[in-house]
């Protein structure tokens, strides 16, 4: 089966550097306010995002344009919504916790 990937304008043909990001992240959903850190966050020139937190985790994204992602953390593999907020964030969603991210 083939899934089609979302393609974000503006990082197609990004080098694959490291940009400071803020980023959010909570073990509840739905959660009011989100403490924030920074995090950093490159393209792989794939469709698919490397965001790596303050305390080292790398999570490797991929957002489809059904709305459904897929996060790898720790070779675990997850799936998940997603959905742009009101501010434009990514804000990815599981069934019990969420985290966000700026491209």
């Amino acid at each position: 089966m083939f899934r089609t990937v979302l393609l974000v304008a503006g990082l197609m043909g990004v080098p694959a550097m490291a940009k400071p990001t803020p980023c959010w992240f909570q073990q509840t959903r739905n959660a009011a306010r989100l403490p924030p850190a920074t995090c950093q966050l490159y393209s792989t020139g794939q469709n698919t995002w490397k965001l790596t937190s303050n305390d080292g985790l790398i999570r490797t994204i991929r957002l489809f344009e059904d709305g459904d992602a897929t996060v790898v953390l720790n070779g675990g593999i997850y799936r998940g919504s997603w959905v742009r907020d009101r501010q434009g964030d990514v804000r990815i969603i599981f069934r019990d916790s969420e985290f966000i991210f700026r491209l």
